[in-house]
């Protein structure tokens, strides 16, 4: 159970309530489920602008917003002003975490308007459902679309490291062989040595597969270069209760009880690493 137990906390870092189900459950040990609705050319025609199955998440006053917008997107000939009501009744959805419907009004705003902004909003609403998707297959579909909208941005913008860490990612979790994603993020770390975010994934990614002491390497570089990144002294806390190690585990917690943290299921998670350290 620990590896829900820090990506549920991690949710909480973030401020926002997102299940982040790619480190939860990684691709090779995920069963598929039910196969994906969405369409694979998404369009104006293809969405279906009047779904209502995810009311019951949207705050009444945004679901009002969602019906204005839909009239008028579906009343307007103009196809960059309908990408607009596309791209704001995407944001609503997102707003919410009602993240399969998000990403298919991203897709709609950037197939009625090509434009760089458009496109970017797409790659990175398509890549935020894929870290989302509940289903083995929903997450493979969104994963190559997310990796389509990013290659054609790339292939623009070479010099892109974000993007290019996001594709890695969609390659771990969506390829046969995941070492294509691996290695590519080793290669950004290796030209980038100073990136927390490649690292902080790979570290992840490692922990994830139970490989703690190469994921304890990637942590600690995050540490020195940022003692304050939250994540990286919660996971080097949970790799050292995973491997046994009580004295550099009562360390970590040592200096996360020192940073006085209030958020209360952040502590409830520093006293189940504690209540574990007494058991080594």
């Amino acid at each position: 159970m620990r590896k829900r137990t820090i990506i549920q906390l991690l949710l909480s870092l973030s401020g926002i309530f997102i299940v982040v189900l790619l480190f939860r459950q990684p691709k090779f040990i995920v069963e598929d489920e039910k196969k994906a609705t969405l369409n694979d050319s998404p369009s104006q025609e293809k969405v279906d602008l009047n779904n209502t199955s995810h009311q019951s998440q949207i705050e009444e006053q945004d679901q009002r917003i969602i019906k204005s917008l839909t009239s008028k997107y579906l009343i307007e000939n103009d196809l960059k002003k309908k990408s607009i009501f596309a791209d704001s009744i995407a944001e609503l959805y997102r707003k919410s975490f009602v993240f399969d419907s998000s990403s298919k009004y991203f897709e709609v705003a950037v197939a009625l308007n090509p434009a760089a902004d458009v496109l970017e909003k797409a790659a990175l609403g398509v890549f935020e459902a894929f870290q989302n998707s509940g289903t083995a297959n929903r997450r493979k579909e969104l994963g190559q679309k997310a990796i389509g909208f990013l290659d054609k941005i790339l292939n623009s913008n070479s010099d892109r490291v974000d993007l290019k860490i996001k594709k890695a990612v969609v390659q771990v979790y969506t390829e046969p062989m995941p070492m294509n994603g691996i290695n590519a993020l080793k290669e950004i770390i290796s030209d980038n040595p100073s990136n927390v975010e490649a690292r902080l994934y790979l570290g992840e990614f490692q922990f994830t597969v139970g490989k703690y002491d190469n994921a304890i390497e990637q942590f600690k570089a995050v540490n020195k270069l940022d003692p304050s990144e939250l994540k990286a002294l919660l996971y080097l806390t949970e790799c050292y209760l995973a491997l046994g190690q009580k004295t550099k585990a009562e360390e970590y917690i040592i200096i996360l009880k020192e940073l006085e943290i209030t958020d209360p299921y952040i502590e409830s998670v520093i006293s189940k690493f504690e209540k574990e350290l007494k058991t080594l």
